[in-house]
């Protein structure tokens, strides 16, 4: 707990700060937004949506470990989508469905089950501890470990909410954004379905999205998106870039005009 004379809520306000820096630097490099004028790294990868749940419901241990490490590598906003989807599975009693290979206990969790897979994939994920669920925990049990893992992914979104809020992009590198990318994003059909894609990734890598302006991400585009409704009934914004049957999508939550989640996911 921070400790200090700091009024009550600047203290959260710091608290919540210190938790989304953890969260970016505690299993691998964090997201850094790229200097301006400088190129974004290039993205050899993705992290689709759906891929954590089968990383941890039917992966082999091997396989399983070798997803978590490259999701310790994503950036902030792939990191909230991967611990959102493994949220799902935290109150899962099922076995794992596994190709033959060994499973074994770690830090008190059985990797032999779901719910054990997706509690210590969230510790290394956010540099937390978790209470770890046992063959024995009853629904109950797993409802209350799946609560306190909702708690600390909010308040890691609202630390990374709260620094983007205390540092906003200036007019000048703002402008620069909409010269490099309006125009380069196109969500048409039949386009350079790999090329609009790295340009949407490398916009995200030096422009990271949560906690920004939807209305700002628009004016960088150049293209509004697909609005939606989620099943929950929050809004998401949708863009499909893609050529015939193939490509990708991008999913941005929103909330008060404010993006608060981004996912991924692929079209076949």
């Amino acid at each position: 707990m921070l400790r200090g004379t700091l009024p009550g809520h600047l203290m959260l306000r710091s608290a919540l700060i210190a938790l989304a820096c953890l969260a970016l630097a505690g299993c691998g490099s964090g997201e850094e937004a790229t200097k301006p004028g400088a190129e974004a790294e290039p993205r050899t990868w993705i992290v689709n949506v759906g891929e954590a749940h089968d990383a941890v419901a039917q992966a082999s241990l091997a396989d399983y470990d070798e997803a978590v490490a490259r999701w310790c590598r994503c950036r902030a906003y792939e990191k909230l989508a991967v611990a959102e989807e493994l949220l799902r599975d935290l109150a899962s009693r099922e076995s794992v469905i596994s190709p033959a290979g060994a499973q074994k206990a770690e830090a008190g969790n059985d990797l032999s089950r779901v719910a054990g897979r997706a509690e210590l994939a969230l510790e290394r994920l956010l540099g937390v501890a978790l209470p770890g669920p046992r063959p024995d925990s009853s629904a109950e049990d797993l409802a209350k470990v799946h609560a306190e893992a909702s708690r600390l992914v909010e308040a890691c979104r609202s630390g990374i909410m709260a620094g983007v809020a205390d540092h906003p992009v200036p007019p000048q590198e703002f402008e620069r954004l909409k010269r490099k990318y309006r125009g380069k994003i196109d969500t048409g059909i039949f386009i350079a379905t790999w090329k609009n894609t790295q340009a949407m990734e490398d916009l995200l890598g030096e422009w990271p999205p949560i906690g920004r302006k939807m209305e700002d991400l628009v004016s960088i585009i150049g293209a509004k998106g697909e609005p939606r409704k989620r099943e929950d009934g929050t809004d998401v914004v949708r863009y499909i870039i893609r050529e015939d049957l193939n490509g990708a999508g991008f999913s941005f939550g929103v909330q008060d005009g404010i993006i608060r989640s981004v996912s991924r996911w692929g079209l076949e």
